[in-house]
Formats: structure tokens, C-alpha cells, sequence
């Protein structure tokens, strides 16, 4: 099975973290998914998810590369990566380059396994 949303550029402008929101929970839902593919459209993106037999939910986040020069644009993606996200894509809005990250959150009943851990 498969989902495709569609996310406009006005709504990770004005409000990443909320975007950001509306896709984890589109992939959190009863059949979990992970996005497989983001397709860059002129005014937004179609993300691509597809079912997955993964228990831990997977969290998805839109951000801004702080500097346009290829060194900054590596050097955000190996912080981001040791800051434990993935990096799914990359795109243009405006002048801007953003990205989409993601990062496996465990689920409650692990984090009460290892109870070292709590929910965020």
C-alpha cells in the first residue's frame, strides 16, 4: 500500500515545524509508513510513502541549510547525520535550499523496556 500527500512551499515557510508535524503523522497512522521518495513540483512537494514493517515510528523534519556553498550544505548534512536524522532529500524554495530529515523514534513500549529512557 501506498500514500501521497502534498505539501505546499507557502506551508513549510511559514511553519516547518508544522509541516514537519503533518508528515510524521500522515506515516504514524494505523499502517505505518516511511516516505520512499519526495517529488519537487513547481508551488510543492509530493511526498511519497509506502507501507513498512517497522515498529518504531520514524519522525520527519523540513529545515533550512543555514549557507548556500557546497562546503556549509556538506558540513549540515554530517552535523545532521551524527545528530542521528538521515538526510530523505533536498530542494529549492525561492533561493533557499531545505531538506528533509528523518529520525526513528523508539516506541513506548521499548522505551519502557530500557527504562533509562523516557518520552520526549
Amino acid at each position: 500500500m501506498n500514500r501521497i500527500l502534498k505539501i505546499y512551499y507557502s506551508d513549510i515557510i511559514e511553519d516547518p515545524e508544522q509541516a514537519s508535524s503533518v508528515l510524521s503523522k500522515a506515516c504514524a497512522r494505523q499502517r505505518r509508513m516511511i516516505v520512499t521518495g519526495l517529488c519537487v513540483r513547481q508551488d510543492c512537494l509530493i511526498a511519497v510513502m509506502e507501507e513498512t514493517q517497522l515498529k518504531d515510528t520514524v519522525e520527519y523534519v523540513f529545515a533550512p541549510f543555514p549557507l548556500p556553498d557546497e562546503d556549509s550544505f556538506i558540513a549540515e548534512l554530517n552535523r545532521r547525520f551524527f545528530g542521528g536524522f538521515s538526510t530523505i532529500s533536498s530542494f529549492l524554495i525561492g533561493d533557499t535550499h531545505w531538506g528533509l530529515f528523518s529520525q526513528t523514534v523508539m516506541t513506548r513500549s521499548d522505551r519502557n523496556k530500557n527504562g533509562n529512557l523516557s518520552w520526549p
